[in-house]
């Protein structure tokens, strides 16, 4: 909500709002406690999967093909984009 809000006070106000409507969604939202449950120890667990996960992609060893690809692969989205670009930016007329 910092990003969002200007205020600090604004967006404080908005995070304690939202965790309290959150806390109290049984009686604010018509929530069932066993959903709220779920959806709080969903959370904590996707977030451990997906470290896992970053963890073991991290653990590889390097391998020179894939990097070779990967830089071909940027010089061609790279070009791309810059025909793209040129194409859009040319016929527009930016001299009147």
């Amino acid at each position: 909500f910092s990003c969002i809000l200007e205020g600090l006070v604004a967006a404080l106000s908005a995070t304690f709002l939202l965790f309290l409507g959150l806390k109290s969604a049984d009686v604010l939202l018509g929530i069932s406690r066993e959903v709220m449950q779920h959806v709080y120890s969903t959370a904590p667990e996707t977030l451990r999967t997906w470290t896992a996960k970053l963890g073991q992609g991290l653990n590889e060893t390097w391998s020179d093909a894939v990097a070779t690809q990967g830089l071909v692969l940027c010089v061609v989205t790279g070009s791309v984009a810059a025909l793209v670009a040129m194409g859009v930016f040319g016929r527009r007329d930016l001299h009147g």
